[in-house]
C-alpha cells in the first residue's frame, strides 16, 4: 500500500493560508487538508491538548486515509496556530513528539511557514472581531522559534512576495515539498469541496458556515486579477505628473501656486497675510501627519551596522524632503537624498 507523504502549512490565522490550500488543491497528486494537530481532539475531553496522531500515527487518521484512497501522492496539512491565547492555541508545539524531537518532525513534514505583515494580520483580525494585538505576538513569536528549530528543513513564503510573483513563488514551495508544478495551479477550478476533512466541524467552516471575511481574498481570485482601465489610468497618472517638481522651486512656491489656484477658481482674492497663514497651517498639519512605518529605524541601524550607507530616492522638493527626514527622526542616518526637485529630473 502507498503511502503519501506529510506536508505542514504553518500559519498565523487570517495570514493567506486559505488561499495556498485553494492552490494546492489543484496540484495533481495532492491531497489538502486543515488544522490535524489543533482540531484533533477538539471536543473529546476537557482542556485544549494538541493531537500528534498524523506525525506518530498517521494511518490512524482519517484525512491521511482518504489520501490514500484518493491514490495521493502527498498530503498537505494547514496549521493554523489558533487564536484563543488562554487555551495557549497560538503557542502550541508542532514539532515536539517523535523521536529526536523536532528536528525529526521537520525533516518527516518539511514545513513551509507564511508570513504577512503583522499589520495587515492585525487589520483583517479585526474584521472578524479579534482584536487581542497579544495573540498576534504570541503567534508570530511561535513561528520564528519553530523556524529556529529546523531551518534547513524549513521555508519561508512572504504573503505580499506570494501575490506579486506568484508563479516563482509557488514554484519554490513545489520544488521544497517535492512537487511538479504546473501553472493550471494558479487557476482554482477546484472548490473548497475538493479538500480532504478530518472532521465534520472542519467541513462546516469551509463548505458551510465560511466565517465572515474568511475566504473574501481567495474568492476574488486575486492571483490572476484584471484591471482593464489600467493603461488609461497608468498613461493618464504619467502625463499629469511627469513634470512635477522639476523646475527647481521650494515647496512653499508650489504650495502657494495651488492655493492661488483653488482661490482663483473660487473668484477669491487672498491677502499675502492669509496666504502665509494658510502656509504655515499647511506646513504645520503635514508635519504632525508624519509618521515612520513600523520598523524603518531598526532597518536603517541594521543597514548602517552592516557597514551599509544609505540613499533616499524620492519625487518632490529638495526643501520639504529635508524637513520630512528631520521630522521623521532619520536625517542622521540618510547619506544622501536625491530628489526630482534637485535635479531637474522626472
Amino acid at each position: 500500500m502507498h503511502q503519501p507523504h506529510v506536508r505542514f502549512l504553518v500559519a498565523c490565522p487570517r495570514s493567506g493560508s486559505t488561499l495556498l490550500m485553494r492552490i494546492f488543491a489543484e496540484a495533481p497528486g495532492c491531497a489538502v487538508t486543515s488544522r490535524l494537530l489543533l482540531m484533533g481532539k477538539h471536543g473529546k475531553g476537557k482542556g485544549f491538548t494538541p493531537d500528534y496522531t498524523i506525525l506518530e500515527s498517521p494511518l490512524a487518521v482519517r484525512s491521511y486515509q482518504q489520501a490514500i484512497e484518493a491514490g495521493s501522492e502527498l498530503l498537505i496539512n494547514k496549521e493554523e496556530l489558533g487564536d484563543d491565547r488562554n487555551k495557549g492555541e497560538c503557542t502550541y508545539e508542532i514539532f515536539s513528539t517523535l523521536s529526536d524531537r523536532s528536528e525529526t518532525a521537520h525533516k518527516m513534514v518539511k514545513p513551509v511557514f507564511l508570513i504577512r505583515d503583522p499589520i495587515r494580520v492585525f487589520d483583517s483580525r479585526k474584521n472578524v472581531g479579534w482584536t487581542d494585538i497579544d495573540t498576534i505576538v504570541a503567534c508570530f513569536n511561535n513561528l520564528f522559534r519553530m523556524q529556529g528549530e529546523g531551518q534547513e528543513e524549513s521555508y519561508w513564503l512572504i504573503y505580499e512576495k506570494l501575490v506579486r510573483y506568484k508563479c516563482d513563488e509557488i514554484e519554490r514551495v513545489c520544488k521544497h515539498w517535492g512537487i511538479a508544478y504546473a501553472p493550471g495551479m494558479l487557476e482554482f477550478r477546484k472548490g473548497f469541496g475538493s479538500f480532504t476533512f478530518n472532521s465534520e466541524r472542519e467541513r462546516r467552516i469551509y463548505q458551510e458556515k465560511k466565517p465572515l471575511g474568511l475566504f473574501n481574498t481567495v474568492e476574488a481570485r486575486p492571483l490572476r486579477p484584471t484591471y482593464p482601465h489600467m493603461d488609461y489610468c497608468r498613461t493618464t497618472k504619467t502625463n499629469k505628473t511627469s513634470s512635477a517638481f522639476i523646475e527647481g522651486k521650494t515647496s512653499h512656491e508650489y504650495r502657494e501656486e495651488r492655493f492661488r489656484a483653488v482661490l482663483q477658481h473660487f473668484s477669491r482674492d487672498v491677502s499675502e497675510k492669509d496666504m502665509e497663514r494658510f502656509l504655515a497651517t499647511y506646513e504645520e498639519t503635514l508635519t504632525k501627519a508624519l509618521e515612520l512605518k513600523c520598523g524603518a529605524l531598526d532597518l536603517f541601524d541594521t543597514l548602517r551596522a552592516m557597514g551599509k550607507k544609505i540613499a533616499v530616492i524620492t519625487e518632490g522638493p529638495q526643501d520639504a524632503q529635508e524637513r520630512t527626514m528631520q521630522a521623521l527622526g532619520i536625517a542622521d542616518k540618510v547619506e544622501f537624498l536625491a530628489t526630482t526637485n534637485a535635479f531637474g529630473l522626472s
